[in-house]
């Protein structure tokens, strides 16, 4: 089974949040972090079903990946350079500007950040 600790996913009552069991349990639950806190700065966790998350993705691999990414994403290529898409078409790191085909075509990248991580 895939380890889940540490992945963003959202649910559509408690909003984004990151799951903090490494696997689901025998009913298919999951403890997920909530993102919001409430006035007494407090991160509340609740159990939550799998099926019931939408999962942030790990890496990005097709050109629909890419393109779909939302701007702000940051991810790093296999030989270790990290790019964060600045614009709808356009990925940027350090010292290179790539289209979303070359990305497709130098990858799969790990991602770091997805979108602005608000």
């Amino acid at each position: 089974k895939e380890n889940l600790f540490g992945r963003w996913a959202t649910h559509p009552e408690y909003g984004r949040g990151i799951i903090t069991s490494p696997h689901p349990d025998q009913f298919n639950a999951v403890w997920l972090a909530r993102e919001t806190v409430d006035t007494s700065g407090k991160v509340w966790q609740t159990q939550v079903y799998l099926d019931d998350l939408t999962l942030e993705p790990v890496e990005l691999t097709t050109l629909a990946d890419f393109k779909t990414a939302p701007e702000g994403t940051v991810a790093a290529e296999p030989t270790g350079n990290a790019f964060q898409k600045v614009t709808p078409e356009y990925w940027e790191s350090l010292d290179d500007v790539r289209y979303h085909m070359e990305m497709k075509n130098s990858g799969p990248y790990k991602i770091l950040r997805y979108g602005w991580g608000d």
